[in-house]
């Protein structure tokens, strides 16, 4: 279902280690290390990005390149825990000092750092800060010829050196993985590393990507690290928009067996095998076991953990979510996204004092966070036109409702629709023809108008949703997939036939059952289409259901929303309010 009340946004990432052999060592005299301030928990290490330090071209590229690959090797580490790539990036050239990025980074000690290539020797220097003392811990350079087992052997000094400073012990495991190499072919790393860099700035999508990964592993047959990027990007591509490609299917399941014989016992293979257990074999319950497993060999790896987020939403398991969620904002403390998520899942999860909390605690808001903070005021007073007027304050040149899905139901609530309906106006169904599923804002404007009783629209919109649908129909009515049902749910109604909307919403939930996450995120609407085509009765049952399991629906907005005026004086529905009112005003009153 495509109509959404909030987008829960989240990137498919693959950024994998290794397992491979030893290299040899290069011993280097190094100064005296003076212990960190103690912590609670695994002490919190942030990696500056690494400067270029040097006129030549590969300076950038290698000083890139050091900086993640450091992140990568920290990341596998049992005795700390090491702030994301995304949060530590927006400090490159920074003038902020050390104490105060320490802070809002959450993190005990900083290592910054700087790359210099000068023909065939790359030199690279690094230093470590206590962040509540702003004392320099440790500092070194590092002189060596210019290969991957000179880059690699370098990060294992370096991560050697912060355990010192933090006054820690490297485990068994940590020592094992930190003498691994995971390539000595400069020409494997170097493409490996340009597709690295494509995927950060652009993303998987970028036609460049899986190419540059494949020139590596072709390079390097042992390469792991690649393998296993490959393997995941080559399973997202497979699971695709509707049915699995059988051909990439076959492809990711080689790419498997080849990570099982190259590196067996590599978190790199559990990792792999956790995506293709995931997208293609759709298995939620193996898939978290073995991403558990993964995250047990890297446990500051935030793609891994942010996996496990998935498979929890798709088990319907919003507690185990919401703790995961929290060690993600402790890795990623500067991706709002990240505390976006976390605010959802308990708002959806119906822990609305928790959320409310979350929010007051969040130093640096988005609008996201903001407006879930107004929607929880909401539920202290009931004032619609208050929450209306604070919500739209929070977007003053929204245009749409495509970014601001509150501000949206606030106008509905005020049964205000002149503004949804321009938003909705502005849709242009041509250029959205292309699509094989009907988009959100097109059903939003079937509802709209629906609301309206605006005719020449809604079967302009009704008409278009309805081409979208039949392509992906078979011959007996029946999709492929769950969402379509509600959708056509939603058609039928707008057309005037309510048996046989009830019937697809009924189909749908039905089916919904095997998918929790569908479940969770469309539930509302089903709720509201059951109101919409006068069954009260559904209806009532569908609002119940719905506030006793994770969802969108909420007792202090969606059953005063006006999809359910045509059936406001029922007395089913009537007894429902009763109930709901009595225990929000008990609420209050006890807030209040």
């Amino acid at each position: 279902m495509l109509v959404v009340v909030i987008a829960l946004f989240v990137q498919d990432r693959y950024s994998r280690e290794s397992a491979l052999t030893p290299a040899p060592v290069d011993v280097v005299e190094t100064a005296d290390i003076a212990p960190a301030t103690p912590t609670e928990g695994p002490p919190m290490v942030a990696v500056l990005p690494f400067v270029s330090s040097s006129m030549e071209g590969d300076s950038d590229f290698f000083a890139t390149g050091v900086h993640d690959d450091l992140l990568t090797q920290l990341a596998k580490l049992e005795s700390m825990r090491v702030i994301s790539r995304t949060s530590v990036l927006e400090y490159k050239n920074t003038t902020r000092n050390l104490r105060q990025i320490g802070a809002e980074l959450g993190a005990d000690i900083i290592l910054e750092g700087g790359v210099q290539i000068a023909g065939e020797r790359i030199r690279i220097n690094a230093q470590l800060i206590d962040t509540h003392t702003d004392e320099h811990m440790w500092a070194e350079t590092y002189d060596r010829g210019l290969s991957p087992v000179n880059i690699f052997d370098v990060q294992r000094e370096i991560a050697q050196a912060i355990a010192t400073a933090l006054n820690t012990t490297l485990t068994v495991q940590d020592s094992q993985l930190l003498t691994v190499i995971p390539t000595e072919n400069m020409a494997a790393y170097r493409a490996f590393r340009r597709a690295m860099e494509i995927r950060n700035s652009d993303g998987i999508s970028n036609l460049e990507y899986i190419p540059l990964l494949e020139d590596a592993v072709e390079l390097d047959p042992n390469f792991s690290r690649a393998w296993a990027e490959l393997a995941g990007a080559l399973a997202l591509q497979a699971a695709g928009a509707v049915t699995p490609s059988t051909e990439l299917a076959r492809e990711v399941e080689q790419t498997l067996e080849h990570i099982r014989t190259i590196a067996p016992g590599s978190a790199e293979y559990l990792i792999a095998q956790a995506f293709y257990i995931y997208y293609i074999l759709r298995d939620y319950d193996q898939a978290y076991a073995v991403a558990s497993q993964a995250l047990a060999r890297n446990p500051s790896d935030i793609e891994v953990l942010e996996l496990m987020t998935w498979i929890e939403r798709r088990q319907g398991n919003l507690d185990a979510r919401n703790e995961s969620l929290r060690t993600l904002v402790k890795l990623d403390p500067r991706n709002k996204g990240r505390t976006n998520s976390l605010i959802t899942n308990l708002w959806v999860a119906h822990r609305y004092d928790e959320t409310r909390l979350e929010v007051e605690n969040t130093s640096n808001p988005s609008n996201h966070v903001l407006a879930v903070g107004e929607l929880m005021e909401l539920r202290e007073d009931g004032d619609f036109e208050r929450w209306l007027k604070s919500t739209r304050a929070i977007y003053p040149e929204a245009e749409e409702p495509a970014n601001d899905p509150f501000l949206w139901l606030a106008y509905l609530a005020n049964r205000d629709y002149s503004v949804p309906a321009q938003w909705s106006a502005a849709v242009d169904l041509e250029e959205r023809a292309q699509f094989t599923s009907v988009p959100w804002r097109v059903s939003n404007g079937i509802m709209v108008y629906w609301l309206m009783g605006e005719e020449t629209k809604l079967e302009e919109f009704v008409s278009y949703a309805r081409v979208h649908l039949e392509r992906s129909m078979d011959g007996n009515g029946e999709f492929d997939r769950i969402s379509p049902y509600l959708d056509m749910a939603l058609v039928l109604g707008a057309e005037g036939d309510a048996d046989e909307s009830l019937r697809y919403v009924r189909r749908w939930d039905l089916l919904v059952s095997t998918d929790l996450a569908e479940q969770t995120h469309a539930g509302a609407v089903s709720c509201w289409i059951l109101g919409m085509i006068r069954a009260t009765g559904a209806a009532v049952k569908c609002i119940g259901t719905q506030l006793k399991q994770p969802s969108y629906v909420m007792p202090f907005l969606n059953p005063f929303l006006p999809f359910f005026d045509l059936i406001r004086d029922e007395p089913e529905f009537v007894e429902l309010m009763e109930e709901i009112n009595s225990e929000l005003d008990q609420y209050r009153n006890r807030n209040n």
